[in-house]
């Protein structure tokens, strides 16, 4: 296992002299009844360029332009028809889904070739439906993660099973405030900081501190996302970031070593992972990484005006050809925190970074309740579709 060394980076424009080319991402027509119902609305884009928090096109239809869908309930994916890379016949009554080919990742499990599994979709769809393809293989979303469950070795597919609660900000349509995230256990193994060994460790010997050990975290997620057809229903539309490539979790700190100053962030990051029992197995779903690194983008605690790592204690690990130093770029003035990891095609780096603040700190944004009680309605969105400012030059 390769341990990194950490640089500090005093200014933010010294770790982005140079800009991602953005993914490529559906174009948002001006038109609002050229957005069919599940297209990708993004709110914004990531430090990587991918879609952030995006929301789907009946959401942004019905609050920003007031668009009536004939449908009384546009939100049910299984009142529309479902396209991918084939057109659509021409005598197709039923409202499109999708104006961008969907990329669907269909089980080849045994079990759902004799329909034990992966059949009970009201989609019909024994697997996934992803939107991959139109947004470089990732979309961003920002929330709070909780731990939900392992799946379990075989018949089970040793997915690590977390739940994202997003606020209706960041939601991608109202009634849709979290997410599945996914990841499968044996992809892990090569983890080498202590909070994702712990983590493995916990899951198969302490299940029940597990939770504990996720806690309600503040996380920042990038994956596939994707509906699971087989796990789905109409009051839950099975929603998923899988494979997870991404995390970046505010957990716990460990007491007495932490004082209320410090903050431990635990990191992780892949370029590729597969979508479990009701997929191709062998299929492996890959991120685009680009310039060499993957860069998270953390949230500024409230109130702070500065903040330092600490060197002595922050540590990253990374297997493959990761060995490029892990940059880790501040601005006080703006409220600026940026992690960048070196990350190769097939490789992984996963870390612990330990951060103490300085200022007076202010009220911390709460989360909006559990996946297991989801009720909350949306606050209003951004109705403006976020400009594309990497392919714009802008910073």
């Amino acid at each position: 296992m390769t341990t990194l060394r950490i640089a500090l980076v005093a200014s933010l424009s010294v770790a982005c002299a140079s800009h991602p080319t953005t993914p490529t991402v559906p174009k948002i027509e001006d038109n609002p009844a050229r957005l069919s119902r599940f297209d990708l609305v993004p709110r914004g884009y990531d430090a990587n360029g991918f879609a952030l928090n995006p929301q789907f096109g009946w959401n942004y239809n019905r609050i920003c332009h007031k668009y009536p869908d004939p449908s009384l309930r546009p939100q049910d994916p299984s009142e529309c028809s479902w396209h991918f890379w084939t057109p659509q016949r021409e005598d197709e009554k039923r409202l499109a889904c999708n104006t961008y080919p969907m990329d669907p990742d269909f089980s080849t499990d045994l079990s759902s070739t004799v329909a034990l599994t992966c059949s009970d979709s009201p989609l019909s769809y024994m697997g996934h439906l992803n939107w991959g393809r139109f947004h470089g293989g990732a979309v961003t979303y920002e929330g709070w993660v909780e731990w939900e469950g392992f799946s379990g070795r075989w018949p089970g597919d040793y997915d690590l099973n977390f739940v994202l609660t997003l606020n209706g900000r960041r939601s991608p349509g109202e009634g849709w405030n979290w997410i599945a995230v996914e990841m499968d256990s044996r992809e892990l193994q090569p983890v080498g900081s202590d909070w994702w060994r712990s983590l493995l460790r916990k899951v198969e010997q302490h299940k029940l501190e597990v939770h504990d050990h996720v806690g309600v975290a503040r996380a920042q997620v990038t994956g596939l996302l994707g509906i699971d057809a087989e796990h789905m229903s109409l009051r839950d539309p099975g929603l998923e970031l899988h494979p997870a490539y991404a995390m970046a979790l505010l957990v716990p700190c460990p007491q007495p070593e932490c004082s209320q100053l410090q903050e431990r962030w635990a990191l992780l990051a892949r370029s590729s992972g597969n979508e479990g029992l009701c997929s191709h197995w062998d299929r492996k779903h890959v991120m685009s990484v680009l310039h060499g690194g993957h860069t998270f983008r953390l949230t500024w605690a409230p109130g702070r005006t500065g903040v330092r790592v600490d060197l002595k204690r922050s540590r990253f690990c990374g297997n493959g050809s990761a060995k490029q130093p892990v940059i880790v770029a501040h601005d006080d003035r703006r409220k600026s925190l940026r992690v960048t990891v070196p990350l190769s095609e097939d490789g992984m780096v996963d870390g612990d970074l330990y951060l103490e603040w300085i200022g007076t700190p202010a009220e911390q944004e709460a989360p909006p309740g559990s996946a297991a009680n989801h009720e909350a309605r949306p606050r209003g969105s951004r109705c403006r579709p976020a400009p594309d400012r990497r392919r714009q030059g802008g910073p």
